[in-house]
């Protein structure tokens, strides 16, 4: 029967809505096993993101906290390697938490507890932010713990998901302060980007939290902050400037995205025209890609 059901998925190549009837025609006759066999099919076969969306159905109706399905994860994980397109995937361990939340917190726990693999220890983070929407008594023990890679990444991912919709609560302002504390550059990454989404809920409190981050002058996280501004409005210009003034002397990979920010402010000539020619001067011309569109 799988094999019968593998020919037919075979021809609905990015046909997700066809793969989905036919799979679904199939699916109360499959065993757990032929699940994973499939699963396994698809993530070794020509091009996996041709079945994607069929692959997150399933891997969402296996769910369980064992090792195997763990294992699972982490292959899926490493196959997507944080691509654009990962969203269904994130949306699984965010509804797992959710809607399941018995297995949820049990295999969130499990991950934890067995997982070698440091960001498959992160996203597991979004299985606790869902499971925290309806039970937060286990989520406020988290907040307790101490601050440290890569779990306090997780409980960061959970804040997301948690607090999407909701005003953040004074002990999540406490945590976040704590966090801000740490000298781990992975974890300050991790704030950087809750500061960014998170930008809204609280303007003063977040921009003050990511012009501290640019400050320490650390090029992975000035690059990560200047490259998400490049393509998302989040800060006002006048706030965007207060950044770049304090970042010019930055690596040039950073001083080029800062370059690419700047397309998004030609009224602001003056200011612009005087980085450049102070780039200019310190022989940037040839070194960054976005000089001349500028």
């Amino acid at each position: 029967m799988i094999e019968e059901l593998k020919t037919k998925l075979k021809e609905k190549y990015y046909k997700f809505e066809e793969q989905i009837k036919i799979y679904n025609k199939y699916s109360n006759k499959l065993t757990k096993d032929d699940k994973y066999v499939l699963i396994k099919n698809f993530l070794n076969g020509r091009d996996f993101w041709g079945y994607f969306q069929l692959i997150t159905k399933i891997t969402s109706e296996l769910a369980e906290d064992s090792k195997r399905y763990v294992d699972l994860l982490e292959e899926i994980s490493n196959k997507i390697k944080r691509d654009l397109a990962s969203g269904p995937f994130y949306n699984v361990l965010v509804s797992i938490g959710e809607e399941k939340p018995d297995i949820g917190i049990k295999l969130y726990r499990k991950i934890n507890e067995i997982s070698k693999d440091d960001n498959m220890k992160i996203i597991a983070g979004l299985i606790l932010g869902g499971y925290s929407k309806k039970n937060t008594s286990v989520f406020e023990e988290y907040l307790q713990s101490e601050i440290k890679y890569p779990e306090v990444n997780s409980i960061l991912k959970a804040i997301l998901v948690k607090y999407e919709s909701e005003e953040l609560s004074k002990p999540i302002y406490d945590y976040l302060d704590k966090v801000s504390k740490s000298d781990n550059k992975d974890v300050l990454m991790e704030l950087a980007n809750i500061c960014l989404v998170f930008y809204k809920k609280n303007k003063n409190y977040f921009y003050d939290k990511i012009l501290n981050l640019v400050k320490i002058k650390d090029k992975k996280i000035s690059y990560f902050i200047f490259d998400r501004l490049t393509f998302q409005d989040i800060l006002d210009h006048k706030e965007v400037f207060g950044l770049i003034s304090i970042s010019i002397d930055l690596d040039e990979i950073v001083v080029d995205k800062i370059v690419e920010v700047l397309r998004k402010y030609p009224s602001e000539y003056q200011q612009v025209s005087d980085w450049l020619i102070y780039w200019l001067n310190k022989g940037l011309e040839f070194k960054l890609r976005h000089f001349d569109w500028v």
